[in-house]
């Protein structure tokens, strides 16, 4: 697998970003953030698909991370997109507070 990093480095970024989204997907301290992706995804698939983070010694933990990933994407930009919409109103709030 070090070899395909090596001739590119795409791939890496790609790998790299479906590992931290599947890690954030399973951290405890998101319940807010999995509880709404899994509301979404029963809504859209009738089912739940859990995220699963790679693993060190798997041999086949990229690909079902990337794999885990593929089978809840419409739910996961959904869900994105909230997280993004929740930090930009949070931002908004805390400038609006400090200058009053």
């Amino acid at each position: 697998m070090g070899k395909i990093f090596k001739k590119s480095t795409e791939f890496k970024i790609t790998v790299d970003y479906a590992n931290k989204l599947a890690t954030y997907f399973r951290n405890s301290n998101n319940k807010f953030f999995i509880g709404q992706l899994k509301e979404l995804q029963y809504e859209i698939y009738k089912k739940y698909i859990t995220p699963i983070a790679p693993g060190e010694t798997r041999w086949n933990s990229i690909y079902e991370t990337c794999l885990s990933l593929l089978k809840t994407q419409q739910a996961l930009q959904v869900s994105i997109f909230y997280l993004i919409i929740i930090k930009l109103f949070l931002k908004r709030s805390i400038k609006k507070n400090l200058l009053f």
